[in-house]
């Protein structure tokens, strides 16, 4: 039995991954995973305390794999959540030096997801077996016309779901009975975050800045703000840097209208039999549905927009990503965009999977492995 190591960082814990095949995956199936979640690590501020945090986490993760290392058989690959690194195209790298520093440094920006490959890196070295990422957050398959703004020192940026949504408009692809190098897809990943890809012939051509909020607003991000009014509540003295810059990334959109980012709470809201939520919080029915409706509209309105790069030759929309189970939420997207194409519904995401098949086919040769080479 052959084993893969996947390690994904979130904000506040680490998810360790173990899976494991027989000879080669072309049968998707025989993939089977031992997932753990490792102690959740307390990280209000990961910007402040960064290589503490890393560090913390790191050896957390080296005391596990050595306690059942007799667990895991023969171990091949290890195969981290990429981070912020310089734009790249799409694709499997092998984590080197170069590719570490400009993480642990934050080079490109600070995020958890940064904490990936240097951790697979370190236990690689336990098996002196490579380890990998596989199309981080930066990938970035833009078409220069889609980076246009009306200011031209600032450009339009490629950070997205990039693993999840290239992982689902792949399995759709092979359900519409096609390479994905063939297809036309409208790609919406619903979460914490929410970003929508436009899918052409194999590349991302579009796609809005889901890190700092550009979009639909979500659970947590502001989403487009309009500039006039977003420049003059910045100068306006009622806010630091830092508590503008949360008012867009993390206390925005629905959080900021209903003041809870559980989507599952909010549900009950909705339902007409949880009258009693609506006393706890001071919510009605009413203003929760306004918000929800809002943020759906927003999301269809992108999906929408999008269609217009290929004149409307698109195969299919795809709703993926955790909101992708809120059943009234993706039922309404569907209503509003499905005169556009056949809409695929995919809930959750299967990230620490597709890390794993990534790193698999790119041992089997099926995928490119790239070496990675910071900027000078």
């Amino acid at each position: 039995m052959n084993n893969i190591i996947v390690v994904n960082p979130g904000s506040t814990s680490t998810k360790l991954a173990i899976y494991s095949f027989v000879n080669n995956i072309s049968d998707r199936s025989t993939i089977e995973c031992n997932k753990i979640d490792m102690e959740e690590i307390n990280n209000e501020n990961p910007a402040a305390d960064f290589l503490e945090d890393l560090r913390e986490r790191h050896k957390k993760a080296i005391n596990f794999m050595k306690k059942n290392s007799e667990k895991l058989g023969t171990v091949i690959a290890v195969a981290g959540r990429g981070g912020l690194l310089k734009p790249s195209k799409g694709g499997v790298y092998r984590i080197n030096d170069e590719m570490i520093d400009d993480l642990v440094s934050c080079r490109y920006g600070t995020h958890a997801s940064n904490m990936g490959a240097p951790i697979a890196y370190e236990i690689a070295g336990l098996y002196n077996v490579d380890a990998f990422i596989a199309y981080p957050v930066t990938l970035d398959e833009m078409d220069d016309i889609a980076r246009y703004t009306g200011i031209p020192e600032i450009q339009r940026k490629s950070y997205f779901h990039a693993l999840n949504q290239k992982s689902v408009a792949k399995k759709v692809s092979i359900e519409l009975g096609m390479e994905y190098g063939h297809v036309n897809l409208i790609v919406a990943h619903l979460g914490g975050g929410i970003t929508v890809g436009l899918h052409v012939r194999g590349k991302v051509v579009d796609v809005n800045n889901g890190l700092d909020g550009d979009g639909p607003f979500s659970v947590e991000r502001s989403g487009s703000i309009p500039p006039g009014d977003l420049v003059k509540l910045c100068y306006s003295n009622r806010y630091s840097y830092k508590a503008m810059y949360k008012k867009i990334v993390g206390e925005g959109g629905i959080f900021a209208h209903l003041g809870t980012k559980d989507a599952f709470f909010i549900k009950k809201i909705m339902s007409d039999e949880t009258v009693r939520y609506h006393i706890k919080t001071a919510l009605t029915k009413d203003k929760v549905k306004m918000v929800i409706d809002a943020c759906i509209y927003q999301v269809s309105k992108s999906i929408c927009a999008l269609a217009c790069y290929t004149c409307g030759n698109i195969d299919g929309v795809v709703l993926t990503g955790g909101l992708a189970r809120f059943e009234y939420f993706v039922q309404e997207i569907k209503r509003r965009v499905s005169f556009i194409s056949k809409v695929f519904i995919i809930p959750g995401e299967e990230e620490m999977k597709a890390l794993c098949e990534s790193v698999v086919f790119a041992l089997q040769g099926i995928e490119k492995i790239y070496e990675y080479r910071s900027e000078g």
